[in-house]
Parts: C-alpha cells; sequence; structure tokens
C-alpha cells in the first residue's frame, strides 16, 4: 500500500467516524445552571428566590402564558462581582417552562469562565471540533510554507485537504484578496 492510500484511508476512517459521532455525548441543552426546561413554575420561583407576586400572566387564553425576570444581585461581597448574567426571562406554558432566555451583562462578560460558556472537552467526541481539527493543522502547515516559516513538505495528502478549503476563505469582494479577509496572522 502506498503512503498516499495509506493517507486516504486514514481520512476516510476519520470522516467516517465524523459522520458516525455518538448523540450520546452531546451537551444537555434543556439546562441551564439550575434551571431545567420542563420545571413548576413553583419550583423556579423557589430555586430562583424571586416572590411569586413577580410572575406576570402574558396570555390567558387558550393557554395560560407566564413569564418570570430574575435579576441576580452585582455584587457577592465588597470586592467580588456576582455572575455576568444581567437577567434570564423564563417563560412558562400551564406553569410548566418551557424557555429560559439569558442575557449578559457587556461590562461583566470581559472573563467568562467555562461554567459561563459551554466549552466541551474533545473526550466527548463532537462531531464539529473532529472536523475543524480534520481541517485546521492541514491549512495551518500550507500557510506557515507560503509565509515561508517552514519547508515544503512534498506532496502529502493534507495539500489536498487545503486544496478544497482554500476556495471557502473569506475573500475581499471586489478584488478577491484573502489576506488581512480570510487569513490574519497575529
Amino acid at each position: 500500500m502506498t503512503v498516499i492510500n495509506r493517507a486516504r484511508t486514514r481520512a476516510r476512517t476519520v470522516l467516517s467516524g465524523l459522520v458516525h459521532a455518538p448523540v450520546a455525548a452531546a451537551p444537555d441543552v434543556s439546562r441551564y445552571r439550575a434551571y431545567v426546561l420542563e420545571s413548576s413554575l413553583d419550583a423556579i420561583v423557589e430555586d430562583s428566590g424571586v416572590r411569586a407576586s413577580d410572575v406576570q400572566i402574558v396570555h390567558e387564553r387558550p393557554a395560560m402564558i407566564h413569564e418570570l425576570e430574575w435579576r441576580p444581585p452585582f455584587l457577592i461581597s465588597d470586592r467580588e462581582l456576582a455572575d455576568p448574567v444581567h437577567d434570564i426571562t423564563f417563560r412558562f406554558y400551564d406553569r410548566v417552562l418551557y424557555q429560559m432566555t439569558v442575557s449578559y451583562d457587556r461590562a461583566r462578560t470581559d472573563a467568562l469562565t467555562s461554567k459561563d460558556i459551554k466549552i466541551q472537552p474533545k473526550k466527548f467526541n463532537i462531531a464539529g471540533l473532529q472536523l475543524a481539527d480534520v481541517l485546521a493543522y492541514p491549512v495551518k502547515q500550507q500557510l506557515l510554507v507560503q509565509k515561508g516559516a517552514i519547508p515544503d513538505p512534498g506532496e502529502v495528502f493534507g495539500k489536498k485537504i487545503y486544496g478544497a478549503v482554500a476556495a471557502k476563505f473569506n475573500r475581499n469582494e471586489w478584488r478577491g484578496h484573502v489576506q488581512g479577509y480570510g487569513i490574519k496572522w497575529l
């Protein structure tokens, strides 16, 4: 088996893994912190610490739609800022939570933590991360070759990947330049 055939076989294996990535490893989007979709209105009022009198009725017919707005305290102590959430709006259909809208305070989102941003580790085998890994390394290598930072490795499978991806780079709409538009060196 030639080197190119082995590289193709590996690429097919990786790409088939992307297609068949396990769904069970997907993040749980029915939950935000301690709040879970399909919770009762009373449970959310209790968990959030908001008064029951703050619940507003949005619609009464054909079903009851309630809305509850929660705002966290700005300071936990004299020195420490509270979390970056500005407010959370909970919406209930017949007293069951069906929607949460979270708004962040721009002044407090300069350094969000992984607790606030749902960053998933590679061990979860998420298909989008795998695809990014498959594409990122060959593109980086080819750009470093073009810049003269590393020697040209010759005919490698990564050049084919780069050739397929390069057409998708963001370009200047008038001149078609990629540099400064789709490629930015930091």
